[in-house]
């Protein structure tokens, strides 16, 4: 059985809460200034393109879905201060699932991109991205893990989790493969470059791509886990 958060009880508890609150509003906001830097093209930096162009990147699909569930956690902290109880499993399972996607736009930039691409930190920071790739998800995991720390056991809640990343992968591989020429993909269609060795490396790289999702939103819950015990 999962085990969540539990209610607004003392006065510790009430600020943890309030804490998380206020957290997750700044989450929101810092998410809504960095769209606008990634769709008006303001800041410039690595993987970055004006417009609806912009939400082709994982990096603001992910950041995106993070300030909905931030918003979402926000609401039912607010609603838990005048006594409304613990936020539905639902929500925090969105939260896990949106933290878990941030983090790993975190670790691809630091492990993937910055060595393998030619990027450096500077470009990868620049901007929205600085928002997006850096303060974003470290908030986000220390607002989940510390202050929200609600936590899942079952592996079919943990595997929901994956459901964001699956479907930005079912996208990346469709544009990618479908404009493969000379049996490669262009950078154009391939902007992660995750099929540089060739399209029938998307054999590896899905499923690998899953699995540290999956690591990833095991490691977040476990760390919520061990805060919520040192309480």
């Amino acid at each position: 059985m999962a085990r969540t958060s539990v209610g607004v009880s003392g006065k510790d508890d009430r600020a943890r809460v309030k804490a998380a609150l206020a957290a997750n509003v700044v989450i929101v906001a810092l998410v809504a200034v960095a769209v606008v830097l990634m769709v008006f093209d303001i800041g410039g930096g690595a993987l970055t393109s004006g417009g609806v162009r912009a939400f082709k990147f994982y990096t603001v699909d992910s950041n995106v879905l993070e300030g909905i569930a931030a918003l979402v956690s926000a609401v039912f902290c607010a609603r838990s201060l005048r006594g409304g109880g613990e936020p539905p499993r639902w929500a925090n399972l969105l939260k896990l699932s949106a933290t878990g996607a941030v983090t790993l736009t975190f670790l691809v930039v630091v492990f993937f991109l910055v060595p393998t691409t030619g990027f450096d930190l500077a470009s990868m920071y620049s901007g929205g991205n600085f928002l997006m790739h850096l303060v974003v998800p470290v908030l986000a995991v220390a607002t989940y893990a510390i202050l929200e720390h609600p936590t899942f056991r079952t592996r079919r809640e943990r595997l929901w989790c994956l459901v964001p990343t699956a479907a930005y992968e079912v996208f990346y591989g469709a544009n990618a493969l479908t404009h493969v020429q000379d049996g490669a993909v262009p950078a154009a269609y391939d902007w992660y470059r995750f099929l540089a060795a060739g399209p029938e490396s998307a054999i590896v790289v899905v499923p690998l791509i899953l699995a540290i999702a999956y690591l990833i939103v095991v490691a977040i819950d476990r760390l919520a886990a061990k805060a919520a015990r040192a309480r």
